[in-house]
C-alpha cells in the first residue's frame, strides 16, 4: 500500500538492484559448487541465484513474498497477484520500464519446461533496441550465467512475460 510512487522509490529500487547483482555470492557455480567468476572460458553453471535475487530484491522494496520459490514458482506467484500487461511484446516491455522508470517492481518472467528465469527490471536508462525480438527492451537486474545490468534481450534467451506490482497505478 501507500500513496505514490517516484524519485524515492526509483533510488531505492536502483540501489537495491546494484547490490544484488554485485553480490559475489550470488555467482553462478559449476558441478562442484565453486562460484564461476564471469570470464569468456569458464565451465558450463550448473546453478545460479535468478529466484534469491528477485527476491532479495522485492524485499528490499518491502514486498517479502517469494522465499523459496524457485523461477518457475514465481512466474505462477506472479500470474496470481501481479498486474500482467497486456498488447504485444513492445507494449509489455514498455510496461517494464515505465514501471521501473518511477520505482515500482516490475518482474520478467520465463516459464522453462524444468528451469525457468526471472529478472527485476531496472530504473536504467535508455531502453535498448534488440535485433532477436524486434523490439526496445529494459535493461534487467540480472543474476544468472552472467551477473550486472543488460537488456532483457542478454538476460533470456526467448521474450519473457512481464509482470508489474501496480504500486504507480492509480
Amino acid at each position: 500500500g501507500g500513496g505514490p510512487v517516484g524519485e524515492v522509490e526509483r533510488n531505492a529500487l536502483q540501489f537495491w538492484c546494484s547490490k544484488i547483482v554485485n553480490d559475489t555470492g550470488l555467482l553462478a557455480q559449476d558441478a562442484q559448487g565453486h562460484n564461476i567468476e564471469d570470464k569468456l572460458f569458464k565451465p558450463p553453471a550448473t546453478k545460479t541465484f535468478c529466484n534469491v535475487a528477485v527476491h532479495r530484491i522485492c524485499r528490499g522494496l518491502l514486498y517479502d513474498k517469494m522465499e523459496g520459490m524457485l523461477a518457475n514458482q514465481m512466474h505462477s506467484y506472479f500470474e496470481k497477484n501481479w498486474i500482467a500487461p497486456s498488447g504485444a511484446t513492445a507494449a509489455k516491455m514498455a510496461a517494464a520500464y515505465n514501471a521501473a522508470s518511477v520505482g515500482d517492481l516490475a518482474v520478467l518472467a520465463f516459464r522453462g519446461p524444468v528451469h525457468g528465469h526471472v529478472a527485476v527490471a531496472a530504473p536504467r536508462r535508455p531502453m535498448l533496441y534488440s535485433g532477436k525480438w524486434g523490439v526496445y527492451c529494459p535493461q534487467v537486474a540480472n543474476v544468472g550465467e552472467h551477473n550486472g545490468f543488460m537488456g532483457a534481450n542478454f538476460a533470456f534467451k526467448e521474450v519473457p512475460d512481464v509482470f508489474v506490482l501496480g504500486r504507480t497505478l492509480a
